[in-house]
C-alpha cells in the first residue's frame, strides 16, 4: 500500500537532511521524485522549492563570511525598485530605504492614465545617506514630461536613504506623477563557475511554482551533468552481470560508462 503523500514526505526530508555533506545532484533528484506531488500537495511544492534554492545556493559557493565565490553583487543584475509619487502639494518631500542601491531613476510620464495628462515638476533636492552621512546628488533640476533622469550613486550603498523634495509649478493643471525606481544590486553569477550551466538553469527554476511537466522537464534539464549515484548503478549493474546474456551485455556497457565518468 502506498504511503500517505505526508508521511513520504517526511521520508525524503529525513532522507535527505541525514546525508551530509549533500550532493546537489542527490537534491535534484528528490526534488525531481516530488515534482509530481507538487501540484496537489503544498507541502510537496514547498520542499521542491527549497531543495532547488539550497542547489542555487551550494552551486554558487558559499562562503564563511556570508559571500560566494562564484557569485557577487553587481549593477549588471540590477531589480528595479518602483515606487510612484503623487506631487499634491506645491512642496512635498518624500523619502524612500533600501539595500545594495546603486543608483535612482526618475520618471515624468507623458500622461497620468489613459485620459489625463501629466504635469513637469521641479525637483529642488534628491539627497542620498549612505550611514556615513548625507549628500546631496542633484539640485534644482526641470524634470519635464516625457522625461527620464537616471542619478548614479557611485557605489553600491549597502544601506541607502534617499529624499527627494518635489516642486509643484504654480500654473500647473494638475498635480505631477513621478515614478521612482531605485535600482538594486543582484547576484552575478561568475560564467567561469564549474557549475555555470546547472546555475543558469537554477535560476530559471527558482522564479517558478513547482509542479507540472514542463517544470519537471527544467529538473532534468538542470541535472543533465549529474552522475548517477556510484553504489546504486554498481548495485544495478551487478544485478544486470547475474542476468540473461541480453542483460549481462547491458550490464557491461553500463560499467564502461560509469568508469569513464569516474
Amino acid at each position: 500500500m502506498r504511503p500517505p503523500t505526508a508521511l513520504l514526505l517526511l521520508l525524503l526530508a529525513a532522507s535527505l537532511s541525514a546525508q551530509d555533506p549533500v550532493d546537489n545532484c542527490e537534491r535534484l533528484r528528490t526534488a525531481r521524485a516530488l515534482a509530481p506531488l507538487a501540484e496537489e500537495e503544498e507541502a510537496a511544492a514547498g520542499l521542491v522549492a527549497r531543495l532547488v534554492a539550497d542547489a542555487l545556493h551550494e552551486a554558487r559557493g558559499p562562503l564563511p563570511d556570508g559571500t560566494y565565490r562564484w557569485a557577487r553583487l553587481s549593477d549588471k543584475a540590477a531589480v528595479t525598485v518602483s515606487k510612484g509619487v503623487e506631487v499634491d502639494r506645491k512642496q512635498l518631500e518624500w523619502k524612500m530605504n533600501g539595500t545594495n542601491w546603486f543608483a535612482l531613476r526618475l520618471k515624468c510620464p507623458k500622461k497620468k492614465n489613459l485620459f489625463w495628462g501629466n504635469a513637469p515638476v521641479m525637483l529642488r533636492s534628491v539627497t542620498l545617506d549612505d550611514g556615513q552621512g548625507a549628500r546631496v546628488l542633484l539640485a534644482d533640476r526641470h524634470l519635464a514630461r516625457d522625461e527620464e533622469l537616471k542619478i548614479p550613486f557611485g557605489a553600491i550603498v549597502p544601506r541607502a536613504s534617499v529624499a527627494i523634495v518635489f516642486e509643484r509649478y504654480p500654473d500647473s493643471e494638475r498635480d505631477p506623477y513621478i515614478a521612482v525606481e531605485a535600482l538594486q544590486a543582484g547576484l552575478w553569477d561568475d560564467p567561469s563557475n564549474p557549475q555555470a550551466e546547472m546555475l543558469r538553469r537554477l535560476v530559471e527554476l527558482s522564479g517558478a511554482r513547482p509542479g507540472g511537466g514542463d517544470y519537471a522537464a527544467r529538473l532534468d534539464r538542470a541535472m543533465e551533468g549529474c552522475v548517477p549515484p556510484v553504489r546504486r548503478e554498481l548495485e544495478y549493474i551487478l544485478y544486470l552481470l547475474k542476468g540473461n546474456p541480453r542483460e549481462q551485455e547491458e550490464g557491461r556497457k553500463r560499467l564502461e560508462e560509469l568508469l569513464k565518468k569516474m
